[in-house]
């Protein structure tokens, strides 16, 4: 196909994507008009479905519990804790996938979109072992993708549109199960103290907060004149960046590298501003060294049950965590914009809520990338697993704590 056919598919694309945003409607008013979710599996709604890959959950028994038992991609057996957080926003329909997203033009983008990819890490080399997966690095781009999109859309009311919307970030567990504390491939804990290494993601990850909330940081006006110089900018709208999903196996990067041309010949031809996001949540990480695969290859301490010193480091990272929130929030570059840290570790899941089976998973894993082994029927009792498979929590955990982390982010939307 030559690339003048290539900009025209797009064309068609993008323009049938109009009429399906402008015809689009709630039969309730969602609290906020849309929601951006960054992340990786614990938020994963069938991003990775098309990456070559380990780490994807499109296949039974995953979903087994969600609508028609379809294995959409999500690595549980029914919603995530994203997926529970926009039921009690208020939302009709789940945020779709990008991948989804930019492979099918009638998916409607203007209630937000979804880029957490399963394996991802603040650092981008994290995960890599897995196979395919979207770093936050790249999330990031395909933000900035989805952002060009709607203002072809929506036009000067993008700014606005966008600033009252409501952005998560919930990532950073693999940065230690698949990097620091990965058992090979990885020199981060030769190299890095606990400590250390806690303050190297998050000045990583504070960078790449602030490019979602900066408006300086996303104004491909900047951007137009740094391309004519030829120095392009990171995160700024690409071919060669965004065209490349890396991983992607089949139909979606033809789509995806196609959209990406034409969006790169207009921010190159037209002075463009975007605000920033101006309500983001950021969520505490949650205890990996609980997960069964953690304890099978470590151990755990008699004491609680868990792998003790991986928990601790990812508490040194908690706590950086919630001091970075606090110095964003007191950033004079960032007077319109609030930050919020989620933490729904104190939710109680003991006995008393009915969970009984703490530390092994609901379906049967046999390999070592911890996931369900394929079209092998799970436990029927999973609303008293802890763990659906040895990493990934079950639906009973995610309907618990997404409506704390819900009730969390209420004072930041209200």
């Amino acid at each position: 196909m030559s690339f003048k056919m290539s900009g025209l598919m797009s064309l068609m694309i993008i323009f049938s994507m109009k009429a399906q945003i402008a015809a689009s409607g709630c039969s309730t008013q969602p609290q906020v008009p849309c929601y951006f979710i960054f992340g990786d599996s614990l938020s994963d709604d069938g991003n990775n479905n098309w990456l070559v890959t380990s780490a994807k959950a499109n296949y039974s028994p995953y979903g087994i519990d969600f609508k028609g038992g379809v294995s959409s991609g999500r690595f549980t057996n029914n919603i995530t804790i994203a997926d529970v957080i926009s039921q009690h926003l208020g939302f009709a329909q789940y945020i779709p996938s990008f991948t989804s997203a930019v492979a099918s033009p009638e998916v409607d983008i203007s209630y937000g979109v979804n880029y957490a990819s399963g394996g991802a890490g603040i650092l981008n080399e994290t995960g890599y072992q897995l196979g395919g997966r979207y770093s936050l690095d790249e999330q990031l781009k395909f933000f900035n993708v989805t952002k060009l999109k709607l203002l072809l859309f929506k036009g000067s009311e993008t700014r606005e549109y966008l600033s009252q919307c409501l952005y998560t970030l919930d990532i950073g567990s693999n940065d230690y199960i698949n990097n620091y504390f990965a058992p090979e491939g990885y020199t981060s804990r030769t190299k890095y103290t606990p400590e250390q290494y806690a303050t190297v993601l998050i000045n990583q990850y504070s960078q790449q907060i602030q490019e979602i909330a900066s408006p300086e940081r996303n104004s491909p006006s900047g951007a137009r004149g740094d391309w004519v110089a030829g120095t392009r900018p990171s995160h700024r709208l690409g071919i060669e960046e965004l065209g490349g999903m890396r991983g992607l196996k089949s139909e979606p990067v033809v789509v995806v590298s196609t959209i990406c041309s034409l969006w790169a010949w207009v921010v190159v031809g037209v002075t463009l501003y975007y605000s920033g996001a101006r309500k983001i949540a950021v969520f505490a990480l949650g205890y990996v060294g609980c997960a069964p695969a953690e304890i099978l290859l470590y151990g755990a301490s008699s004491d609680t049950g868990c792998v003790d010193r991986i928990n601790s480091a990812v508490l040194l990272f908690n706590a950086e965590l919630l001091e970075l929130v606090n110095q964003l929030n007191q950033n004079p570059n960032l007077t319109d914009a609030e930050f919020l840290y989620v933490d729904v570790n104190n939710v109680p899941l003991t006995s008393a809520e009915g969970f009984t089976v703490f530390n092994q998973s609901c379906c049967r894993v046999t390999g070592s990338d911890g996931m369900c082994d394929k079209d092998v029927e799970p436990c029927t009792n999973r609303n008293e697993y802890i763990f659906y498979d040895n990493f990934h929590p079950t639906y009973a955990v995610n309907v618990r704590t997404g409506p704390e982390a819900y009730k969390q982010i209420l004072p930041l939307i209200s």
